[in-house]
């Protein structure tokens, strides 16, 4: 819920919400919101390809000190 993948929907007199800081999350940008946050998969997947390539999957900006 927090990626955003699905919304909260209206049930019956009540409307569902998730809140940070006290601001409804439908209000931050969809990108930005999920550029900012970490998700761990419970069946992680590994991208084909070199150990470098799966941590630049993680973070393109990686330079080659932080791949170290």
């Amino acid at each position: 819920m927090i990626l955003r993948f699905y919304d909260p929907l209206p049930y019956q007199s009540h409307c569902g919400k998730i809140l940070f800081d006290g601001i409804d999350i439908k209000s931050f940008k969809l990108g930005k919101l999920r550029e900012s946050i970490g998700y761990v998969p419970q069946e992680p997947t590994m991208i084909i390809g070199t150990i470098r390539e799966n941590l630049m999957f993680g973070n393109k900006d990686a330079k080659e000190h932080d791949l170290i």
